[in-house]
């Protein structure tokens, strides 16, 4: 065999060799991908629809009594109630804070003054109008709603994170 062909055979190796393992990196990612897309589904409880509360925009109806709401779960839940791993929390312009959760429901006025950093820590951080895109991770979801100055904000976590732990951290203290 003449050295021209043994070379050729090489480069065609090579290539080959190259094809191979770009497919199989390829494969290797669809195959990630498709396992975190099942366990995004699997995690999370069906009575939780992350993308639907009875606020509407665009033309219809706006539930002007709502600031702030979250919705919430996260796993893998070892618990054997599907619904032990989520909660629910709405927080009223008027202060009103309702929480569903493992702990049992709450339902209570908070401080005015908490109303009130809550109000304008929303304002100062720009939160309704600021970017907020994140990858999604795949073990905690939330679906934040944020009503203030007659504009509605919804918020996928992590985006905008710390802004959004101010806020909870506020209505933790209570």
């Amino acid at each position: 065999m003449s050295e021209e062909n043994t070379e050729k055979l090489l480069h065609i190796r090579k290539s080959r060799r190259a094809i191979a393992e770009v497919v199989g990196l390829s494969l290797l990612f669809i195959c990630i991908a498709g396992s975190a897309y099942m366990l995004h589904r699997i995690m999370t409880p069906p009575s939780l629809n992350l993308k639907t509360f009875p606020i509407k925009k665009d033309g219809v109806e706006i539930d002007s009594t709502l600031l702030f709401q979250r919705n919430a779960s996260w796993g893998p839940c070892a618990l054997p109630d599907p619904d032990a791993c989520h909660d629910e929390l709405t927080l009223s312009q008027d202060g009103t804070l309702d929480v569903s959760s493992i702990k049992g429901p709450v339902h209570e006025k908070i401080p005015v003054e908490n109303l009130e950093k809550i109000k304008e820590h929303i304002r100062s951080s720009n939160l309704l109008s600021k970017p907020c895109d994140a990858p999604l991770v795949a073990d905690y979801i939330a679906h934040y709603r944020i009503t203030l100055d007659g504009v509605t904000r919804d918020i996928d976590f992590p985006g905008c994170e710390n802004d959004l732990k101010v806020i909870d951290e506020i209505l933790n203290r209570i």
